[in-house]
């Protein structure tokens, strides 16, 4: 029996997929309940798409096939009440909800958040904190 590997990808800003999802809609189920520490996650089976255009900005080609293992997302981008049950802080700016997405994050705070998130559920933590190189063959 294939075991499927758990890893947080969690949305920080308004990241566009909805290019993306029609072609596995078929594909996407809910994969767990918010927890205390774990945000409702969807699961995208992997695939095989054709990536890059012959038109357009000189950086998008030539079309070539990419294949993707399965893995899953957060509904919903992080927000604030997340951010903050993990980290102990909420940077945001705004505010006037515990459910607004978080903002006022960098990059090397979504790594530590990532890493702090694996560790409360009992996974390892992918990134390095010091060279922020990730490590894939970790559970986190």
């Amino acid at each position: 029996m294939h075991q499927r590997k758990t890893v947080f990808l969690l949305v920080f800003d308004t990241i566009i997929i909805t290019g993306f999802l029609p072609a596995y809609g078929d594909n996407i189920s809910k994969k767990r309940a918010d927890t205390t520490v774990s945000p409702a996650m969807l699961y995208i089976a992997g695939g095989t798409f054709m990536m890059g255009t012959s038109k357009g900005r000189s950086d998008e080609g030539p079309p070539h096939k990419v294949t993707l293992d399965g893995f899953e997302i957060g509904m919903t981008e992080v927000t604030q009440d997340l951010y903050q049950r993990v980290t102990g802080n909420n940077p945001s700016n705004w505010k006037d909800s515990s459910n607004l997405p978080v903002e006022r994050v960098s990059w090397f705070d979504a790594i530590r958040f990532c890493n702090k998130l694996s560790e409360m559920n009992g996974l390892e933590k992918c990134y390095n904190e010091s060279t922020w190189i990730c490590d894939f063959t970790k559970n986190g």
